[in-house]
């Protein structure tokens, strides 16, 4: 063989290996799913997220399922929420749920409420359809004539304060059932805003607290029954207080 045939073989082989870095370092089949979307992603831009360590997939797919919901969020937005330490897919899911419910929810709320650890798309979801639940709880006062009904506001933080205020127009008594200390509690915030709405006109007794004992959690399951309100504690709690109507 001579040297020149060994110097193309050569340089074919160099060729072969700078395609195959090419299109390890490019991800050319995502560019080519966004732009059969319609989504006009650059190649430059797609290196440019390589080399800040921004895996393109976390971005494009995003971007590809908010233009086709019809939102206007970029590129750009999404990247810097992805290296704020955000959940690109999270923020995304819950703008869209949004804008079906047509709930106004602008990128950089949606972002900040992320960032804050909170369950944006999760609180979107509560927004749109209040769970009202059926527990053992309602069946075994309904038994003694009682009605009411159990709503998981499934988020604390935002709170849907609405949800809890028609209940209380609709029941005319309120019962906070947690499992945390009753001291400093998660139920003293919900009843103080229950206390400074509307709703608390609607009242017919005072707000009922039921919360664990104000002591550390035992490691005995045994003795952590006993710390913690059980079933048996709410209806005997909640039979009380309508053993005190006129």
């Amino acid at each position: 063989m001579g040297s020149g045939a060994i110097a193309s073989l050569l340089l074919f082989f160099l060729i072969l290996i700078g395609v195959v870095v090419i299109f390890s370092f490019i991800p050319v089949g995502l560019w080519i799913s966004a732009l059969a979307a319609g989504v006009r992603v650059g190649i430059v831009t797609l290196i440019g997220m390589r080399l800040r360590r921004v895996p393109p997939a976390r971005i494009v797919n995003p971007l590809i399922k908010a233009d086709k919901a019809g939102l206007n969020i970029t590129v750009n937005q999404l990247e810097a929420h992805y290296l704020a330490g955000g959940n690109v897919d999270r923020v995304v899911n819950a703008l869209i749920a949004a804008e079906r419910a047509a709930i106004p929810l602008p990128f950089e709320r949606a972002a900040a409420i992320d960032l804050a650890g909170r369950e944006v798309f999760q609180a979107v979801q509560m927004s749109v359809n209040p769970k009202v639940l059926e527990t053992p709880l309602v069946s075994a006062v309904a038994k003694d004539g009682i009605e009411c009904e159990v709503v998981d506001v499934r988020s604390l933080s935002p709170l849907d304060v609405d949800t809890i205020v028609s209940s209380v127009k609709k029941t005319g008594r309120l019962a906070i059932v947690e499992d945390d200390n009753e001291n400093f509690g998660w139920g003293a915030e919900v009843a103080a805003k229950i206390t400074n709405s509307e709703a608390f006109d609607f009242l017919d007794e005072p707000i009922l607290r039921v919360a664990g004992n104000n002591i550390p959690i035992p490691y005995s399951p045994e003795l952590e029954k006993a710390a913690v309100p059980q079933v048996e504690d709410v209806i005997s709690a909640v039979k009380g207080v309508f053993s005190r109507r006129g």
